[in-house]
């Protein structure tokens, strides 16, 4: 599931250059997030397409094959839902994905 939905972003990348806004679009400057799957197929893809510059993983695990990304090199923001009921295994699978974090900044968000 993941490698379809990565192929799918890379067919969206293949296909901006040919729309009517390319002109005004910076494709030197492309995002990609997700939630879920969607979280995990945007970091793969990430990793793996020098188009895309940085990417937003939001509770997506990264212990899928092919791995963790290590040494991604790229912006990488990652979010998880506190009370997650599986946390856990979420943070389990972002840990060799990550440099090690100061713990002043993997303070929960407050967005009230």
């Amino acid at each position: 599931m993941v490698d379809t939905r990565v192929a799918d972003l890379r067919l969206v990348l293949d296909r901006l250059p040919g729309l009517p806004l390319a002109p005004v679009m910076d494709l030197r400057r492309i995002g990609v997030y997700g939630h879920s799957a969607g979280g995990t197929a945007a970091v793969h893809a990430l990793a793996g397409d020098e188009r895309i510059a940085a990417g937003v993983n939001l509770e997506g695990y990264l212990d899928l094959d092919p791995g963790p990304v290590a040494g991604l090199g790229k912006p990488l923001l990652m979010f998880r839902t506190d009370g997650f009921e599986f946390a856990d295994r979420l943070e389990r699978s972002w840990a060799g994905s990550r440099p090690p974090c100061p713990a002043d900044r993997r303070q929960p968000l407050d967005l009230q």
